[in-house]
């Protein structure tokens, strides 16, 4: 039953037009088809067309329907893909089914020629046919004569003899003798000879002759007649156009892999030493700039790390090398901010110890250490 219900599927898609639309599903029903894919075009010029792609769910089965139309001899099976997966599911082929071939009409105008013998001139209209059947290189129809194209002409000749007479009369004649009498005459371009010739008296002396020539004359006669016709009329023949084929795949679900938590440690691990590295890197950073007076200028002559737990500026490094006497020191906004409320100890450079109590106004702090008492100032 359900190979009858698909069958009757594919037949409803072939009949379709190249227009296709996703059909909603009744409440009741307990199949589903989609419709995917519909591709117009023609396969009589070579590769297969894909027209049609459905996704039928049936009694808990998915199947996979897609309609090919080839050109006629192409091998079906190349129609057939490898086994695949969509949507959760692995598909393999379940059968191939020809849907339909699709014929297609052709019309062209058509000519015959006719020949036909008669006996009378005028007697091929009877030996000829009003319509005439065609039936060549599969094209079929019926032809009309067109009696404009009659030709005849004599189908065969033959020689005949026949006798020639004509009857002169010559008067004035002083005697009835034959010698003043034409011998020869030419009657319709045949040579006639003198036969007879019949005296007659007129009383005056003078005489009236009558003369009877015969010859003999030469005819063509036509032993009967050859006429050719044309017959014109439009035929058609029907043409294997395309096959339409149906390729039917089978769904079953894939199943779900286990859970890999591989990723999600590693990028826990990954996220946590960063951030501890960039918190390293930022308790490391140089948090106070020194200032030395120099030709009425303060320049900057060393960065330095101010310790959060024990906050000392040693001005009697010997990096600084005692370059001045007056110095300035700028800590930075946010190491101000973790020292507030707490006393910072300067070593001078004469080896005295100063300290100064931080208040964080949330811009840094600066201490100038010599002849300036120092104070706290805004830092952007």
């Amino acid at each position: 039953m359900k190979r009858v219900s698909l069958l009757l599927a594919l037949l409803l898609v072939a009949g379709m037009s190249t227009t296709a639309y996703a059909q909603e599903k009744e409440p009741d029903d307990p199949s589903e088809v989609l419709v995917f894919t519909d591709e117009e075009g023609s396969a009589a010029a070579g590769a297969p067309v894909l027209k049609d792609v459905r996704v039928v769910s049936e009694d808990g089965q998915q199947r996979i329907i897609k309609t090919w139309e080839a050109a006629p001899g192409y091998d079906s099976e190349q129609l057939v893909e490898p086994d695949f997966q969509q949507n959760g599911f692995n598909y393999k082929k379940s059968y191939l089914l020809m849907v339909s071939e699709n014929s297609q009409k052709q019309s062209k105008l058509a000519s015959e020629t006719v020949t036909v013998s008669h006996e009378q001139k005028d007697g091929a209209i009877a030996r000829l046919a009003p319509l005439l059947d065609y039936d060549q290189d599969g094209y079929q129809g019926q032809l009309q004569l067109d009696a404009a194209s009659i030709y005849t002409e004599a189908a065969g000749k033959q020689n005949y003899t026949y006798a020639v007479t004509d009857t002169r009369e010559y008067t004035g004649m002083d005697r009835n003798d034959t010698y003043n009498i034409p011998k020869n005459i030419t009657k319709n371009g045949t040579d006639l000879q003198l036969v007879d010739v019949d005296w007659t008296e007129l009383g005056d002396g003078n005489y009236r002759a009558l003369a009877s020539y015969r010859g003999t004359a030469t005819g063509v006669s036509v032993s009967g007649y050859i006429s050719t016709a044309t017959y014109l009329g439009e035929v058609q023949k029907n043409t294997l156009d395309s096959v339409t084929y149906a390729v039917v795949y089978e769904g079953s679900p894939i199943p779900l892999p286990p859970p890999d938590y591989l990723p999600y440690v590693l990028t826990s691990v990954g996220v946590v030493t960063l951030s501890g590295c960039l918190v390293l890197l930022w308790n490391k950073r140089k948090n106070a700039r020194i200032y030395a007076l120099i030709d009425g200028q303060y320049r900057v002559v060393q960065r330095v790390k101010v310790s959060y737990i024990d906050p000392i500026i040693d001005l009697t490094a010997p990096s600084l090398g005692g370059i001045s006497r007056d110095y300035l020191v700028v800590i930075d906004r946010f190491a101000a901010k973790r020292l507030n409320n707490q006393f910072i100890r300067v070593i001078c450079a004469d080896g005295t110890v100063k300290e100064h109590r931080m208040v964080n106004n949330g811009y840094g702090c600066k201490l100038k250490v010599g002849a300036v008492a120092a104070d706290e100032f805004e830092e952007a």
